[in-house]
């Protein structure tokens, strides 16, 4: 782990927001993880799975509610020397609708803003230990792989982590699936003199879900 802990970046701005005028749904979401035959294949164990209850508020003006969720998170990590730890956790919310629209913030977010916003989320769950700032995320490429079923766009951006040696290059893969009325988005972080990226590409192709 970069040091003493992973540094995970997840997804999406998942913070409990107060000042809503009451709670409109109540919704938990199922639960996805990689098998772990197919894990261990590409040299990852098992991290904590963790459920994570937060709030969406939703309308405006004065006048609005929040949607009350519960998340579960699962993660997964190589390690191949002291400071060279990949990280991947998956992270699955209800997709709420409201009035037939979705409020749920993860649905199809991969953007630099979305990955940054979401260490919020990881360091509530702490699913591979603590979390450090990643900055000056770019995007690098974008690749098309299978996920729950469904072909998805894996986003890859290159970042900067503080760790306690200094700053550290790594790189960031993020995806996000709508499947079986929930919104599933994998990441994964890891010094940049990895490459997990097929790694991560088929331990996705392996993700089972499972109704909670």
């Amino acid at each position: 782990m970069f040091r003493r802990s992973v540094p995970l970046c997840c997804v999406v701005v998942l913070v409990a927001l107060s000042g809503c005028l009451g709670t409109l749904v109540d919704a938990d979401a199922g639960a996805t993880t990689i098998p772990t035959a197919a894990s261990e294949r590409e040299g990852y164990v098992a991290g904590n799975e963790t459920r994570v209850p937060f709030r969406i508020p939703v309308g405006g003006g004065g006048v609005g509610g929040e949607v009350t969720v519960t998340g579960h998170l699962a993660g997964h990590s190589r390690t191949v020397a002291a400071d060279r730890t990949a990280a991947l956790l998956l992270v699955t919310t209800p997709d709420v609708r409201i009035a037939g629209a979705s409020v749920n913030p993860l649905r199809g977010a991969t953007d630099p803003n979305a990955v940054r916003a979401g260490l919020a989320l990881a360091g509530r769950a702490r699913t591979l230990g603590g979390v450090e700032n990643v900055t000056d995320l770019r995007e690098q490429s974008v690749r098309n792989v299978t996920f729950l079923g469904t072909t998805a766009p894996l986003t890859t951006y290159a970042g900067v982590v503080e760790t306690d040696a200094g700053r550290a290059d790594v790189r960031v893969h993020a995806a996000s699936v709508e499947h079986e009325g929930d919104v599933v988005v994998a990441v994964s972080v890891h010094p940049a003199t990895m490459d997990e990226r097929d790694a991560v590409s088929r331990m996705l192709a392996a993700a089972e879900y499972r109704t909670v």
